[in-house]
């Protein structure tokens, strides 16, 4: 049995210079000449791989690169525990192509929605009528109902242990900004 050192996840993140200048580069190895705190994906790949101090021991056996869709192409994503697709207003033929491979090699693909995402592409590039990497169609995106209360998760309601701790310390329910209708 091995243990490896770290656990690498690979996050494609638009926000992310496609073709960084040489030595330029983040934390968490993020490549590009953006700062980490400007990326869009900045607090996710924070969540996954915390930043730590010398002499303190790591907080996260995961470590986590950031990258622009166009450079997956040079990425072994073999070597990847998961893959994340992060709020992409394009989805190029290769890109998904590696991506199909990977997950079915085994791989796991995380999907994170925003406002950029065009329902037609992914639901063509990812959905394929119920063949592809995406579970359920997008039917459209929903702004915070007007005139309505939006959705929330309530943290408090639930008696499950981590959801417990949610509560305690977020509050007793979480609001969305928007959402995305699924069929």
């Amino acid at each position: 049995c091995s243990v490896p050192e770290s656990v690498p996840v690979l996050i494609l993140d638009e926000s992310v210079m496609a073709n960084p200048m040489p030595g330029a580069g983040g934390s968490n190895g993020a490549e590009g000449g953006t700062e980490a705190t400007e990326r869009d994906s900045s607090f996710l790949a924070r969540a996954i791989s915390p930043t730590t101090r010398p002499g303190m021991e790591k907080v996260s056996r995961f470590s986590s690169k950031v990258v622009h869709p166009s450079r997956i192409a040079y990425e072994n994503l073999r070597g990847y525990g998961a893959a994340v697709v992060t709020d992409l207003s394009n989805l190029d033929e290769s890109t998904v192509a590696k991506l199909e491979k990977y997950v079915a090699d085994g791989g796991v693909l995380w999907l994170f929605l925003g406002p950029r995402v065009n329902i037609y592409d992914y639901n063509k590039a990812l959905f394929k009528d119920g063949r592809g990497l995406m579970p359920a169609k997008l039917v459209s995106k929903a702004a915070a109902l007007s005139g309505k209360e939006p959705p929330f998760v309530k943290f408090g309601e639930s008696s499950h242990p981590a959801l417990a701790e949610l509560a305690d310390s977020v509050g007793k329910d979480a609001r969305f900004i928007g959402f995305f209708q699924l069929e």
